[in-house]
């Protein structure tokens, strides 16, 4: 059995300098679609392709929102510093609804996480952190998600308290499901005072589990509107290309859809395409799969 990939990053929770963290942004999805980032440091959209641009929908109190030009037409990219802690919600104007994106702001907790990683244990995610300093600090919360959105605690390690010592932690996931390809992770650090700060996303990837390419595809039948939602998973950068084709076979449509490594959120517009039956021929990385959808 190959070994379980791993995504390994050293990270320090107390910096001199901010970070930068780079959004791509191109055909419908913004990637990645979720963050967790600190006070101080700068989200940074990078336009790809198409018609986008990023517009605050939900901001925390003290924060200031945003609205960028086209981003093409701006220079091909968008900055924004954080000042507040909290949660923030965006999308793309030219595509309401459909084309949205997240990140989460904490402040500063007194522990230094100087690496945080998952690996292979036996065909499970083994979730391993170190702190190399603590202060007051009550525990580590383990969460998990299988789209890199919705985290839900798996479970809960005690901290030291306080420490000036290297001090390793270890955590099995024991439940995560044996049939999804990707799996994200996150820590909440939690300070005995109640104050909190996330850890960044790990990803997980379990290269036992087969190539499924495409994990969704709605509304089907499509809806007179046209706008079919694709999630796919992507082993590498890259584009997933999908072919949209009537009953007798003869080409309607192409459209490219940008993949990052794990789980993507994509769009295909039918608007256009007649009332009847297709079939979509997706490709990406090697991997092939086609589907039946309706056009009502």
């Amino acid at each position: 059995m190959k070994e379980l990939s791993i995504i390994l990053l050293t990270c320090c929770l107390y910096r001199a300098e901010a970070a930068i963290h780079n959004v791509t942004v191109s055909n419908f999805q913004f990637s990645p679609s979720n963050l967790n980032v600190l006070v101080g440091d700068v989200i940074r959209w990078q336009w790809s392709d198409g018609l986008h641009n990023t517009v605050s929908l939900v901001v925390p109190p003290g924060a200031a929102p945003w609205s960028s030009p086209d981003l093409a037409a701006a220079g091909n990219s968008f900055s924004y510093t954080i000042t507040a802690a909290g949660s923030y919600q965006y999308e793309c104007a030219y595509h309401s609804g459909f084309m949205t994106a997240g990140f989460t702001a904490s402040g500063a907790v007194p522990v230094l996480l100087s690496s945080f990683a998952v690996a292979n244990l036996n065909n499970r995610p083994r979730i391993t952190w170190t702190t190399e300093q603590e202060s007051n600090t009550d525990f580590f919360a383990v969460r998990r998600s299988y789209d890199g959105a919705i985290f839900t605690e798996i479970g809960r390690v005690p901290a030291a308290g306080n420490s000036t010592v290297v001090r390793n932690y270890t955590f099995i996931d024991a439940t995560a499901k044996h049939n999804v390809k990707f799996v994200y992770y996150e820590i909440l650090i939690t300070d005995k005072d109640g104050s909190t700060q996330l850890s960044p996303i790990r990803l997980f990837k379990n290269n036992a589990q087969i190539s499924k390419l495409i994990t969704a595809i709605s509304p089907n039948p499509v809806q007179q509107a046209g706008h079919l939602m694709i999630r796919f998973n992507g082993d590498a950068p890259g584009r997933l290309l999908a072919k949209v084709l009537d009953i007798n076979g003869r080409l309607m449509l192409v459209k490219e859809l940008y993949a990052a490594v794990g789980v993507n959120n994509g769009h295909i517009h039918l608007g256009d395409l007649a009332q009847g039956n297709y079939i979509i021929h997706f490709s990406l990385n090697g991997v092939e799969e086609s589907y039946k959808v309706k056009k009502k």
